[in-house]
């Protein structure tokens, strides 16, 4: 009989909890001050503490370190784990992926691994970690969920509206002359997580109402070409956004939608304040 567990990141934004009652392992990225201070996301620091120095100790993020992912298959075997799955952060963001994977090679006589490059961010991961997690109580048979997975990853997509221009210029995603010139004009960037992985700008408007408009209407047109099955509202600590956001698309799929806090990744490379929509269709 099988016995089959999910090893994923913190970047999949699930609550720490889920460890407790689920099939779920989760391991930390990395927060860094560069005054030489570094914590375990989640674990160590919180969303609100780490956007609080983000400026102060000029945060970056890096992938776990190699004893945080032999901890999880160590404690995979020892509570009698045969198969694991793992979905951590796209690899076109972070070393995540490349590094558990090579860890994953040192257990290949011991653990069935299937490493599945998600190509996703936030709950675009957590949710098809959950799913799958919960598919996997029920009896479904590896080969099932591993299939299942992968086509969930393709059949969704995230779209943010950035509320500054500043963190995207610091990480030279663009230029100082454009970074200063949009945050003049007010310009508020539409970030896409593409079919590579890459989160990428891919439009552009001017004032916060009508970023939030327009992630209405990227998500509108998702839903008109798609059987949406979930649509979750991802929120860098701005509830109320997030809210009128909800009131506002709500009509657009008889399932239901839910509002779910932004993890660290995305916030420290865009800035605190990034609202989008994470649409997933069968």
């Amino acid at each position: 009989m099988h016995k089959i567990g999910i090893l994923t990141d913190t970047t999949s934004d699930l609550n720490l909890e889920v460890q407790n009652n689920e099939n779920i392992k989760i391991i930390p990225l990395q927060v860094i001050f560069n005054d030489g201070r570094t914590f375990r996301d989640k674990y160590d620091i919180s969303y609100k503490d780490c956007m609080s120095s983000l400026d102060s100790y000029d945060t970056k993020t890096s992938l776990p370190v190699i004893s945080e992912a032999i901890r999880a298959f160590d404690e995979f075997l020892e509570e009698g784990y045969t198969h694991i799955i793992v979905m951590t952060i796209s690899q076109n963001l972070s070393g995540t992926y490349n590094m558990v994977k090579t860890v994953s090679e040192e257990y290949k006589d011991k653990l069935v691994i299937s490493n599945i490059d998600t190509k996703s961010v936030a709950y675009g991961i957590g949710h098809v970690v959950a799913q799958t997690a919960k598919m996997a109580k029920k009896g479904i048979d590896f080969e099932t969920l591993n299939q299942y997975a992968t086509d969930s990853f393709k059949n969704q997509q995230i779209n943010f509206a950035v509320e500054t221009l500043k963190y995207l210029q610091k990480g030279g995603r663009i230029s100082r002359i454009s970074g200063t010139i949009g945050e003049a004009l007010d310009i508020k960037p539409i970030i896409n997580m593409t079919e590579e992985g890459r989160l990428v700008p891919v439009d552009k408007v001017r004032g916060r109402k009508k970023s939030i408009l327009k992630i209405e209407e990227i998500t509108r047109n998702i839903a008109q070409k798609h059987d949406i099955d979930k649509i979750y509202i991802a929120h860098g600590d701005r509830m109320e956004d997030a809210q009128r956001l909800k009131d506002r698309i709500r009509d657009i799929t008889e399932k239901e939608v839910d509002i779910v806090d932004l993890g660290t990744l995305v916030s420290v490379h865009a800035g605190p304040g990034v609202l989008g929509t994470i649409c997933i269709w069968s």
